[in-house]
């Protein structure tokens, strides 16, 4: 898979150490999640079906879609129990979808460099410009979509605030291409913000208004998912665990804010199990 400057990409970006919890991470989320599985599946066979175009066939063959499976589940999981959190009835499928189509269509545009399509040249359309760039235009106009056909439209603008600023992320990372927490750690926090924080609070935020979540219930499952995003974030590029603790930290005591359970608890191990080295599980 080619790399545009510091692409995030969970599995190159960490440390060998930190490997081993990440690439076991799929696996263990969703061993975490028992009560979910079928929503996830769900989840699951929803984008997959909405990934196959009549006469075209699975987009996958002219964009690179393969992604660590923790991130294929992360945000739909903090959709479902942010919701559940709530003892939310609503059918929750569509949201948590239309989450993840951002998040690819966002994974496929970040892929792309400049150059990477010579002329006449025999190349994987994958790796080049045009086809990525499509596929990329293609997911995010499917999350419009689906949408506006779900009846959710009202969370239009919040999900379109959330698809600018992760390309304001993106501009950034291809501005300073040699970035890092070392030599820029200022920068690199604002592209996680961007790219990682808001987006998983906007996950949480989002589904919590629409299982019916109050004022001030939502502005603490939005701090949850801002600080649980930054502390993912930061071990996303390479920090260490001490350094994301903090941050992972004050998502947890900010649970105590919400009743016992079964999603709180959910929520409450996967802050812990994502905050702890490998060795430490």
């Amino acid at each position: 898979m080619k790399k545009a400057g510091n692409l995030i990409n969970i599995t190159n970006k960490v440390s060998l150490g930190d490997q081993k919890m990440i690439k076991k991470g799929g696996a263990a989320v969703v061993a975490l999640f028992p009560t979910i599985d079928r929503e996830l599946k769900l989840v699951q066979a929803k984008v997959k079906d909405e990934l196959s175009i009549q006469k075209m066939g699975y987009v996958g063959a002219f964009a690179h879609l393969e992604f660590p499976e923790i991130d294929n589940t992360i945000r739909p999981a903090l959709v479902i129990f942010s919701a559940k959190l709530f003892n939310n009835k609503s059918d929750l499928i569509i949201i948590a979808s239309i989450v993840q189509y951002i998040y690819l269509a966002s994974q496929v545009h970040a892929q792309i460099t400049e150059g990477d399509t010579m002329l006449n040249a025999e190349i994987d359309p994958r790796d080049g410009c045009q086809f990525p760039v499509l596929v990329g235009d293609y997911l995010y106009g499917k999350f419009f979509d689906v949408l506006s056909k779900s009846g959710n439209i009202a969370y239009l603008k919040s999900l379109a605030e959330l698809i600018c600023t992760i390309n304001e992320s993106a501009v950034l990372k291809n501005q300073h291409p040699k970035a890092n927490l070392k030599n820029s750690p200022d920068l690199i926090y604002d592209i996680i913000y961007k790219e990682t924080a808001v987006f998983f609070a906007k996950c949480t935020s989002i589904a919590a208004l629409i299982a019916g979540a109050n004022e001030d219930e939502n502005k603490h499952i939005y701090k949850f998912g801002l600080n649980f995003g930054l502390g993912y974030g930061l071990l996303q590029w390479g920090a260490t665990y001490q350094e994301a603790a903090k941050y992972f930290e004050q998502a947890i005591k900010t649970l105590d804010y919400f009743t016992a359970s079964t999603a709180k608890q959910a929520l409450l191990e996967l802050g812990k199990m994502v905050s702890k080295k490998p060795d430490d599980q």
